[in-house]
């Protein structure tokens, strides 16, 4: 049988069917690379998440200021018996219009506390977690208090109006002027206590 040989036009055809699947896989290749040069840069150049300063501020359009995060060194503090201990403390304070301070809420290595506070910026509220787990609340307003403080001695409930008479209900510890003995009174006990800090009437 005689052999056929291809004539000249189907060998270039079959040369540029080549030279085009050719060209496609360059091609090809060519986007591998970069999408794998990609990847490696973007792992190499991956930003960092956390975010560091000293003060976070927020501010409106006007760049009024409205909020902050901040670190404080805050002084230690009396509530009802118990004293607040001081310390850093990272602190969020909210801001009213005309830049009073209405809210604070903070924390020190030993304690907690939110103090919320009226239109000119006086604490008419405070909700804390003194050093030794002791939870308290402290309500005051315009010269009269109400101080609740619960420790492991119990409940203490104590309050106060503008002339300095208060009644003072529940655990308390007292120490005798005279003798120098110091008294515990029960969740129970009830006392009466006149302006000059002395005391009207107890029970038991």
């Amino acid at each position: 049988m005689p052999e056929q040989k291809p004539d000249l036009q189907e060998v270039l055809e079959r040369l540029e069917k080549l030279e085009r699947q050719n060209r496609t896989l360059k091609r090809l290749a060519s986007v591998v690379m970069l999408l794998v040069a990609a990847l490696f840069t973007m792992g190499q150049t991956r930003p960092n998440r956390t975010l560091e300063a000293e003060e976070f501020v927020l501010r409106d359009e006007a760049g009024k200021k409205w909020a902050a995060l901040e670190l404080n060194d805050v002084e230690p503090t009396n509530i009802g018996n118990a004293r607040l201990p001081g310390g850093k403390a990272p602190t969020l304070i909210f801001f009213g219009d005309k830049g009073e301070t209405r809210a604070l809420l903070g924390a020190t290595p030993s304690s907690s506390r939110l103090l919320l506070f009226d239109y000119a910026g006086n604490p008419r509220v405070a909700l804390g977690n003194l050093g030794q787990n002791l939870p308290s609340l402290e309500l005051n307003s315009d010269g009269t208090s109400a101080q609740l403080l619960v420790s492991m001695d119990g409940p203490y409930l104590k309050l106060e109006d503008q002339e300095g008479f208060a009644s003072m209900l529940g655990t308390s510890s007292s120490v005798d002027a005279r003798s120098g003995v110091s008294h515990r009174r029960p969740a129970a006990s009830l006392v009466l206590v006149g302006k000059n800090q002395k005391v009207l009437w107890s029970a038991p």
